[in-house]
């Protein structure tokens, strides 16, 4: 059997780890994985999580909270925890899911053919694979290249440099390397009427079809709570998860009530008829457009 370590990047106000965040891990486990749990901020393990991560072969890791996911990820691995792992996966507390069982998924993805692969390949700024889902082989991430991009000083960094030179800078970086196979479970990056791919985000204005695609699991986070975009079909999650037994709609709820969105600014209605027309959610779109036009009501967890 492979070696598979998980280097799991979290961060809450609470000592207790949320119900999503354990359901993730839980799946995880089920799937033969031993994850290292980054605890950014925290001070001191709770009796809580210190019992659910024995019972999950999970070894927790008090840090300061600096340098977001890629700081947590850089703590970890100077640990050494990965080093004679066959495989290492990145992820984080960013994202709801999974909505349904990964081992088909690892069964497919976890290959000698495949060096790194993620959950979505996405062409938004420039060709990347999004960093809350990263699985490298051994050779993949132990090379000079990787190990000088995970290396930088990300304690010392902005948020959008994190962005810039981990997630955007990693993308370059596989590309530049030519001997590395990669590839996403979403992965359309062909031209499409309207839609600009270097200013889209799949996990937002089509998180219907990549979540229904069989493919990646997860609905962002953000998404839910922030609705950046402005999507009037945003409410179809609660259909669409209300009989989910895996992941329990409830999980959301209590996310919500703990963080509220964040005000963000009104988007313009030409945006939305946009996004209308450019969106792979084309038929639930235009359903939720024929009944209620482009306004987004929001719909509160009890």
């Amino acid at each position: 059997m492979p070696k598979k370590i998980c280097l799991f990047a979290h961060y809450t106000q609470s000592n207790k780890l949320p119900f999503d965040v354990k359901h993730y891990l839980k799946a995880l486990y089920h799937c033969g994985w031993e994850t290292h749990l980054a605890l950014s901020g925290q001070q001191i393990l709770s009796s809580d999580t210190d019992d659910f991560c024995k019972k999950h072969h999970i070894t927790p890791h008090l840090r300061s909270n600096t340098g977001l996911d890629f700081g947590a990820w850089q703590h970890l691995m100077h640990k050494g925890v990965a080093k004679n792992a066959d495989y290492i996966l990145l992820t984080n507390d960013s994202i709801f899911g999974p909505l349904y069982s990964m081992n088909a998924i690892f069964d497919k993805m976890l290959t000698p053919n495949i060096d790194i692969w993620g959950m979505v390949e996405t062409l938004e700024i420039n060709w990347h694979l999004q960093s809350w889902f990263l699985c490298f082989t051994n050779h993949a991430f132990h090379h000079p290249k990787i190990q000088t991009l995970l290396n930088l000083p990300f304690h010392q960094m902005s948020k959008p440099e994190i962005i810039q030179k981990g997630e955007l800078g990693l993308g370059q970086i596989i590309q530049e390397i030519p001997e590395f196979r990669y590839a996403g479970q979403w992965s359309k990056l062909k031209k499409y009427p309207l839609r600009d791919p270097k200013q889209t985000n799949p996990m937002h204005l089509d998180w219907v079809s990549v979540i229904t695609s069989g493919q990646v699991p997860f609905i962002k986070k953000e998404v839910i709570r922030d609705n950046y975009y402005g999507l009037f079909w945003l409410n179809y999650y609660r259909k669409l998860l209300k009989n989910n037994h895996y992941f329990p709609l409830e999980y959301i709820d209590e996310y919500l009530k703990q963080y509220p969105n964040r005000p963000l600014p009104v988007v313009p209605k030409w945006k939305r008829f946009l996004y209308l027309a450019s969106t792979y959610d084309t038929k639930i779109a235009w359903q939720y457009f024929l009944k209620q036009g482009i306004s987004c009501p929001i719909i509160y967890p009890k």
